[in-house]
């Protein structure tokens, strides 16, 4: 997905993929905006892409 602002769309979409694989690989917990409350979970790679796992009230990530 890239914004309409953006300048470079490629490097953008390079990055995002960059940072979704390494948050996948590692287990890593992933705060992000506009989802919702309370914006935390994992990040699981699937086929070409990947799978957003939102924590549960009560988790604790790892």
């Amino acid at each position: 997905w890239v914004s309409a602002v953006d300048l470079l769309p490629e490097q953008t979409v390079a990055a995002r993929h960059k940072l979704l694989a390494r948050a996948a690989e590692e287990q890593a917990l992933v705060m992000v905006y506009h989802f919702p409350a309370p914006g935390l979970g994992t990040v699981r790679a699937v086929n070409d892409g990947w799978t957003w796992n939102a924590l549960k009230e009560g988790e604790h990530g790892r």
